[in-house]
């Protein structure tokens, strides 16, 4: 049976699109990581956070806000302080574990 496409063909395909796949999901993380602290520090509004992370949809950045918010909320109600430290990273579970220190 005569294939128009080779395997080879194919599984470079393949590879290029779940390395495209990757790529977009790491910008995606990247861009909701910044808008998180632009939302964290105040001094923007939703709006002007939009203009700068235009990848995010104004629904994404609003949920991302309700987040932020119930996290310093909860902060609030433990008497913690949360910070990022180490590497920096807000969604490394190692940095959040240490970066949590009640007061």
């Amino acid at each position: 049976m005569m294939s128009l496409f080779n395997d080879e063909q194919i599984m470079k395909t393949y590879w290029k699109d779940m390395e495209n796949t990757l790529t977009d999901k790491i910008t995606h993380d990247k861009d909701r990581e910044i808008a998180e602290r632009l939302i964290k520090k105040g001094k923007m509004s939703l709006e002007d956070i939009a203009d700068c992370v235009p990848a995010l949809s104004f629904d994404e950045l609003k949920e991302i806000e309700t987040d932020v918010m119930q996290l310093a909320q909860s902060a609030k109600k433990f008497n913690i302080t949360i910070t990022v430290k180490a590497h920096g990273t807000v969604n490394c579970k190692l940095c959040a574990f240490f970066c949590v220190q009640k007061e």
